[in-house]
């Protein structure tokens, strides 16, 4: 949290399960760049209140 609110959110966790995933390199990077997206759209909403 800053000063002007939410900056990001913790993806941390999301690296854990990925890694328990055990994907090809393409897949886990292909996962998380979706992820990224959807932080993204979650940010957005939660600056928009």
């Amino acid at each position: 949290m800053g000063f002007n609110g939410p900056v990001a959110l913790d993806l941390i966790p999301v690296f854990r399960e990925l890694d328990r995933m055990e994907l090809e390199r393409e897949d886990y990077d292909s996962l998380l760049a979706d992820v990224r997206i959807m932080a993204a759209a979650a940010m957005g909403e939660m600056r928009a209140e």
